[in-house]
C-alpha cells in the first residue's frame, strides 16, 4: 500500500484538504508534530528510512528550517508552538528517551525521559506536556 501524504486542517467543524500536499522531507509515518494550522513544526518521520529534517508550516506551505534532529526518528511525541516546542521519545531503529527543545531555529538537548518509549498521543506546551 502506498503512503497517503496530504495536509489537512480542522476548523472546529470539518476537515479540509489544503491542497498543499505533504511535508518536503519530514513526514510520512508519525513525525513529531506541534503548533497550529497557521504555524506548525514537524520533525522526523519515516519515509523509506527515518528522517532528520525539521520543517515549519505557515498555513499555506511547508519549508525546511535548515535544522535537523541528531538522528533519524519517528513515532515520537511533541507539544508546544512552532517557536517553543518539545520533541520527545520515538523510534529510529531502537527506542529513544531523548528530549529536545525547539525555539523555531535550533534544537536544545533537555533531560532525557526516565524510560525510552514511542507511539505517543501528546498535547500541551513545551513545559507542561
Amino acid at each position: 500500500m502506498a503512503e497517503v501524504r496530504t495536509c489537512e486542517e480542522y476548523n472546529g467543524t470539518s476537515w479540509t484538504n489544503t491542497g498543499v500536499g505533504s511535508l518536503n522531507a519530514s513526514g510520512g509515518e508519525k513525525p513529531h508534530l506541534a503548533g497550529t494550522s497557521a504555524a506548525a513544526v514537524a520533525a522526523g518521520g519515516y519515509i523509506s528510512s527515518y528522517q532528520t529534517q525539521i520543517e515549519h508550516y505557515n498555513g499555506s506551505a511547508w519549508s525546511d528550517t535548515g535544522a535537523d534532529l541528531g538522528a533519524g526518528m519517528a513515532y515520537g511525541g511533541a507539544a508546544g508552538t512552532q517557536t517553543d516546542a518539545i520533541f520527545f521519545g520515538g523510534y529510529g531503529g531502537s527506542l529513544s528517551n531523548g528530549t529536545y527543545g525547539w525555539d523555531g531555529s535550533a534544537l536544545e538537548t533537555l533531560n532525557n525521559m526516565s524510560n525510552a518509549n514511542n507511539e505517543f498521543q501528546s498535547a500541551g506546551t513545551r513545559n507542561d506536556v
